[in-house]
């Protein structure tokens, strides 16, 4: 098969000849005015960015395009917080937006830069729904070994129950609540509330939201992972004995005492002036967990050792798939102010406690293995309110501490460690739009 190729005529290629010659010529005419402006505003918006720092980039649309919730606006509202989600600029700047300060940066700027910017309005949430806002609503933790330290691949993020038989059953619907919780090297769970800071542990079954102090606010920042935090700057024995079986109880059960470490927690509680935000903290449980008593002479082992450990040969060795619980099993552990809703025992005068070994361990220490870098470890050794054992000797009643190289160990109840107390704020707190939970702006409260 053959091809034939014919040239056009000369008149039509005059034709096609014009019609690109008036193309280059207004092409070049509307380069020439773009330039102009595009020239005009970068000048006023380099002057916006890196002379008069003002909050914003206010320079023409067509150069600088800002989107909020995917609509198109002109400038945006000092009065309102925002993040920046999404950018495009044609010649690859970098873009970053430091909502605190409210100032937008792009580098490099110059003439030629032209850039779309998408924003979405940071508006008042509680809480615990910013807490899942900022995580992405968390991780199923099926898949953690909880008798291995937290990792990037054995957990490091915010994380909820995916066994809820090992929550509280709120509804009387024969199944656990959801708990969240923070596990691993997290450095997004500061709260400031009430003057100090505090860590967030996990969210309750009734979504109130469980805190660990963390010292002072200080310098335009709360303490980072490892620093050494207690109360008072003081160490505290648990009770000034060990002899007896109640020694490792936060409040005794036969209704004769209470511990150095609940009385301790108590007095800092008022006179810390957390008494003033009572209309915002949460009356939940604590849990000292005795239940489940093994007896194995000379010793009687309680809820927390059992769940976590075998003892076999004079020793104890750790459970292959240990599985920690927020449930609180008898009404004598399970400390609340009077009138709660959770079926506790009305002992505590005021709604404060520790933290338990099972919190410990969804947070990501365990027994006997060192994690100085997972969010609860602090360089220092601290009391949980979890008993361990009892043993008819010396030794007598013994405590699960958080150690200072972050591992779960038991100690006998008159030695002296350092006293962290827990709250938990209601679940309809609101937290500032504008804070993030950092170290830095930690997770204000606002109502």
């Amino acid at each position: 098969m053959k091809y034939y190729f014919k040239s056009k005529s000369k008149k039509y290629l005059l034709t096609i000849f014009i019609f690109i010659t008036l193309c280059i010529i207004l092409s070049v005419i509307y380069f020439f005015f773009v330039s102009l402006d595009i020239k005009y505003n970068h000048e006023n918006i380099s002057t916006t960015l890196m002379e008069s720092k003002a909050n914003y980039l206010t320079g023409d649309n067509s150069l600088i395009a800002l989107y909020v919730d995917d609509k198109s606006v002109s400038s945006l509202d000092d009065d309102k917080s925002y993040v920046l989600v999404n950018y495009s600029c044609t010649n690859n700047e970098v873009v970053t937006y430091d909502w605190d300060t409210k100032i937008l940066y792009i580098e490099p700027i110059n003439k030629a830069t032209n850039c779309l910017l998408y924003f979405n309005e940071i508006k008042n949430m509680t809480l615990f729904d910013r807490i899942l806002a900022d995580n992405s609503g968390g991780m199923s933790d099926e898949n953690i070994d909880f008798a291995q330290i937290s990792s990037d691949t054995n957990g490091n993020g915010l994380y909820y129950t995916s066994d809820l038989s090992l929550t509280e059953d709120l509804n009387n619907d024969g199944a656990g609540e959801r708990v969240y919780y923070y596990r691993g090297a997290v450095t997004n769970n500061n709260v400031l509330f009430g003057g100090f800071c505090w860590r967030i542990v996990r969210t309750n079954e009734d979504g109130s939201v469980r805190l660990r102090y963390n010292g002072t606010y200080e310098n335009g920042t709360c303490p980072v992972n490892g620093t050494n935090v207690k109360i008072n700057n003081t160490m505290y024995k648990f009770y000034n004995s060990s002899i007896d079986n109640k020694y490792n109880e936060y409040i005794w059960e036969d209704g004769t005492g209470e511990s150095i470490a609940k009385s301790t927690v108590d007095a800092w509680y008022t006179s810390s002036g957390l008494e003033d935000y009572e209309d915002q903290i949460a009356n939940v449980p604590y849990c000292a967990d005795k239940s489940n008593v093994i007896e194995n002479d000379p010793f009687l082992y309680y809820g927390a050792t059992n769940r976590f450990l075998n003892y076999s040969g004079g020793g104890f060795s750790l459970k292959n798939n240990p599985k920690p619980s927020y449930i609180c099993n008898d009404i004598e552990d399970k400390h609340t102010v009077e009138n709660d809703n959770w079926g506790g025992n009305g002992k505590l005068s005021k709604p404060i406690g520790l933290l338990t070994a099972d919190e410990v361990v969804f947070a990501g220490g365990t027994k006997g293995l060192d994690n100085n870098s997972f969010y609860l470890c602090t360089n220092e050794s601290y009391w949980t309110m979890s008993p361990s054992y009892w043993e008819d000797s010396p030794i007598g009643s013994t405590l699960f501490i958080l150690s200072s190289n972050g591992s779960l160990i038991y100690v006998g109840s008159f030695f002296s460690y350092a006293i962290l107390p827990v709250i938990s704020l209601k679940h309809n707190v609101i937290a500032d739009a504008s804070s993030t939970g950092s170290y830095t702006n930690p997770y204000r409260i606002v109502n």
